[in-house]
């Protein structure tokens, strides 16, 4: 990963109770309308709070989780639906920055126009290769962050042409997440803090759309693999770079 920015150290937690006064003023008026307003996302991208897990090489904050999880309890205290929003979108960014490759990242975060993301990581999704990609059927929930995210996420499974989970040595399934643009994603209802449910028609692939097949390779990626300088586990994850 190739250092793009040098910034210097910002106080995201500083930055989070300023915005939280925002938040505080909109309150009613997110409670009415069920989803973030304008105001609330313009401090919220202001302050850079949507990027803090991502990693400084792409322009992000590079906090750890429990910073980045301190940033979120000082929203949530000024409203528990934007803080839960705030949470769904900073941490699948977070996940998103740190799992692909980085030729996809820096199409999604190392440019003036950073992406948020939103949607669902659980592999409940079905996929077999395409030329180009993957082609995936499925439903998903708690898309929480949908509403103004840029890019929607799906979890799925990869299998063979006859039905069958693809595994690797040791057994485990190819799990994957595949990002597309918000406008190639249906969403399904929308209610407080910008959830939503997604919808895919079995005909239309995920990870291949018919804008270019491009976000195949860039933009999914095994789900056994994180950088170590986004998230640190300690159950059946390498610290290392994702194929």
């Amino acid at each position: 990963m190739s250092a793009l920015v040098d910034r210097e150290p910002v106080d995201y937690l500083a930055r989070a109770k300023a915005v939280a006064l925002v938040v505080e003023q909109e309150a009613d008026a997110i409670e009415r309308d069920a989803t973030i307003t304008r105001p609330v996302y313009e401090a919220l991208a202001e302050a850079e709070l949507f990027w803090t897990l991502v990693p400084t090489e792409f322009g992000g904050g590079g906090l750890g989780i429990v910073q980045a999880l301190e940033v979120i309890e000082e929203i949530s205290r000024a409203d528990a639906s934007t803080g839960w929003a705030l949470m769904a979108n900073s941490f699948s960014t977070g996940i998103a920055a740190g799992f692909m490759n980085d030729e996809g990242a820096r199409e999604m975060f190392g440019g003036p126009d950073r992406g948020i993301t939103a949607g669902m990581i659980m592999p409940t999704g079905k996929a077999v290769r395409v030329e180009g990609g993957y082609r995936v059927t499925g439903r998903y929930q708690f898309a929480s962050g949908s509403a103004h995210a840029t890019w929607i996420c799906a979890g799925f499974v990869v299998h063979d042409d006859n039905g069958n989970p693809i595994l690797d040595e040791a057994g485990t399934p190819d799990c994957r997440v595949g990002f597309l643009p918000r406008a190639d994603v249906e969403l399904l209802g929308m209610c407080i803090g910008g959830f939503a449910q997604l919808g895919r028609e079995s005909r239309n692939p995920v990870c291949a759309p018919a804008a270019g097949n491009r976000y195949a390779e860039l933009f999914s990626c095994p789900t056994r693999h994180a950088t170590a300088a986004t998230f640190s586990f300690e159950s059946e994850v390498r610290p290392t770079r994702a194929d």
